[in-house]
């Protein structure tokens, strides 16, 4: 009986363990949206936001890192002063149940792809793309056409 129970005491603070590690509290998510905000802020200034000392923030900074919460500090630049001046989402759906000649085609454009989502609903992916000019758009589509349809929406304005 005394196994018994001990095993279960175990179990009952791995669990706990488990919880608390992947648990963010309030100062945890003030300290994300400092960085989401400017990634490169130092960690004496975050202390002084959210009223920690620097060790303190360093520690729980390491924890959302070791957490998978935080996966890496970004750099945001407006592509279209870089270059990428056609900013567009595709939907696609995929011609044959086989989606790999379509997501090597994708990886081969990496440069062009900001994002690329699996999805549910009318399409089976959305990506946001970019592209220096209409015609690399037009020959990226064309060769997209060879594994999946397309509906393909044009970015007026970014709106924040």
């Amino acid at each position: 009986m005394g196994g018994k129970s001990l095993r279960k005491i175990r179990k009952r603070h791995q669990i706990s363990h488990f919880r608390r590690k992947f648990m963010i509290d309030q100062t945890d998510k003030e300290i994300l949206t400092l960085l989401e905000e400017k990634s490169r802020m130092k960690v004496k200034e975050i202390a002084e936001q959210v009223h920690l000392s620097a060790p303190t923030v360093s520690q729980r900074l390491i924890k959302l890192e070791e957490d998978g919460v935080i996966k890496k500090y970004t750099l945001q630049t407006d592509l279209s002063k870089t270059g990428y001046p056609i900013h567009i989402f595709i939907f696609t759906t995929m011609i044959s149940p086989s989606h790999t000649q379509y997501l090597a085609y994708i990886e081969g454009n990496k440069r062009h792809i900001l994002n690329h989502y699996r999805t549910s609903g009318i399409s089976c992916y959305l990506m946001e793309a970019r592209f220096e000019t209409n015609d690399q758009l037009n020959l990226f589509l064309e060769n997209l056409n060879k594994y999946a349809n397309y509906s393909v929406l044009t970015v007026i304005n970014h709106l924040n």
